[in-house]
């Protein structure tokens, strides 16, 4: 499912990213180590062997691989819970079309390989919780340190682990020899992040800020936040919500609620610890993608899901057929929630808008629908933008709109005179220079994917304008005077002076 409705081109913002520094073999980038992600890129190198499917495309299918992995993994977790393989299918194929999940798995992204990890850990960890081994122990803080290295959100579920062994030693459940194969199968296991974290400590002589850029990088005010909110609240919140939209959610509640009388208090604390940091750490965690980080939340959620539709079959004959019902229902509805949804919402007149517009992006379908095989505005754009800016200009851009540029510009023939440029970049160089810029505007042609001037100096925007064509998608920047005639374009209003359009 996820390879017939997996995006076949290139991404925009994060995945685009993504999809570059795979294909570049960066392991580093250049976010910070906290956003590195350096064994994600590994698994995504492996996947560019695939023959007969464009590197791009197999990076999207590499990101369903790891949704399938979850999916199985989260089969035997069911199973292992309730006792019943039937409940453990049902259970991954609720999740399997839920939207987070699904949205994941059909664009390059690091979440599913992370859940793909973080379920092979609740295996062992339910394996040691019954029969607690210095092997299931190592085995535990391996996964979990190579959990680390595809993303550092795997270090939300090690004061869980770690716990449960210290006490398992005071309970002389295990020797203190537990406790060093442990420490030594985690740091084995975190050995790629942890040689990009000597490595920066090494190159900047500062091991404290090698150490904070691999917990935090530039997030750490979202990382300490304390309390749900901020700008992007609303956009998430509805987001989330549609992981809710189907009988799961009353499943789910059940099944949490009989969870230790079910399975035992010892698991049953243990699992409900891990939902709690996780949870805890999505809803306060207030980045613009906030909603993509609920993934491991809703794992743990359907934990509780599959002893909720064990809890309820068990009563009778009857209640089990309903059950079954429910969830095959629940799995026609939520595809067609997600398809009803864009069109019923922009009839009521309900449109999500970004500040700055991406040109063929229809911003309700693209983040509402699941299925991106025909999702191709960021391949449209791209070549629309080298068109327009060939053949050596200059397209100033942001992060949402960098990488797919500049992917299409190397698979594009006769692009390679054309520099993609970020609003930082230029404005470190020409933002309180302008004639420095007007200079380089009479070599290249300067294109800007948003009209906005802001990486000029304030008191220096009045030198500049910024046109379109009538059929562009591009604003060219010209110095004032020679906007007056438009550049040799048939304009379109408005034409942006300064930052005042007219």
């Amino acid at each position: 499912m996820y390879g017939c409705t997996a995006q076949q081109g290139v991404s925009w913002q994060d995945s685009g990213m993504l999809q570059w520094r795979i294909l570049a073999g960066d392991y580093t980038g250049c976010l910070g180590l906290a956003l590195a992600h350096p064994l994600y890129i590994a698994i995504g190198r492996l996947f560019l062997f695939v023959p007969f499917v464009s590197d791009v495309t197999m990076l999207s299918l590499c990101s369903g691989a790891g949704m399938a992995v979850t999916l199985a993994n989260l089969s035997v977790l069911g199973w292992m819970l309730t006792g019943k393989r039937w409940i453990g299918l049902m259970t991954a194929g609720m999740l399997s079309v839920t939207h987070t999940p699904w949205w994941l798995s059909t664009i390059t992204e690091v979440y599913t390989w992370n859940a793909a990890f973080f379920t092979a850990e609740l295996i062992v960890f339910m394996v040691c919780i019954r029969r607690p081994s210095r092997v299931a122990t190592g085995a535990l803080f391996l996964l979990a340190g190579l959990n680390i290295g595809v993303h550092n959100m795997a270090l939300l579920s090690l004061p869980v682990y770690t716990a449960a062994v210290l006490i398992w030693v005071w309970r002389r459940r295990l020797t203190l020899a537990a406790l060093p194969i442990a420490g030594a199968a985690g740091l084995c296991g975190a050995g790629p992040l942890l040689a990009l974290v000597i490595q920066e400590a090494v190159r900047t002589g500062d091991l404290r800020s090698a150490l904070a850029s691999m917990l935090f990088s530039r997030y750490s005010g979202a990382v300490f936040n304390f309390s749900p909110g901020g700008v992007f609240m609303g956009i998430n919140a509805a987001l989330s919500s549609l992981n809710f939209m189907h009988a799961g959610l009353i499943l789910g509640i059940v099944g949490w609620l009989r969870m230790r009388s079910t399975v035992g208090t010892w698991l049953a604390c243990a699992l409900s610890a891990l939902l709690g940091l996780h949870g805890l750490f999505f809803l306060r965690y207030s980045v613009p993608d906030q909603f993509t980080f609920i993934l491991p939340s809703l794992v743990l959620f359907c934990l509780g899901m599959a002893v909720g539709i064990d809890v309820l079959a068990r009563r009778s004959a009857l209640r089990a057929k309903m059950v079954v019902a429910a969830c095959f229902f629940s799995i026609v509805l939520m595809p067609l929630t997600y398809a009803a949804l864009p069109p019923v919402l922009n009839a009521l007149g309900l449109r999500a808008m970004r500040t700055r517009s991406l040109p063929f992006r229809d911003e309700m379908r693209y983040w509402i629908e699941d299925w991106k095989h025909t999702e191709n505005s960021a391949v449209r754009f791209a070549r629309a933008a080298l068109k327009e800016a060939s053949p050596d200009g200059i397209i100033v851009c942001d992060g949402t709109s960098y990488y797919p540029l500049v992917l299409m510009r190397d698979r594009t023939r006769g692009a390679g005179g054309i520099a993609c440029e970020h609003y930082s970049d230029m404005r470190s160089r020409y933002g309180a220079n302008p004639d420095a810029l007007k200079s380089l505007l009479r070599e290249r042609g300067v294109f800007i994917v948003s009209p906005a001037l802001n990486f000029i100096s304030e008191e220096f925007r009045p030198d500049f304008e910024l046109i379109r064509g009538l059929d562009d998608i591009l604003f060219m920047l010209l110095p004032g005077e020679q906007a007056a005639d438009g550049g040799g374009r048939t304009l379109v209003s408005p034409v942006i002076r300064g930052n005042h359009a007219e």
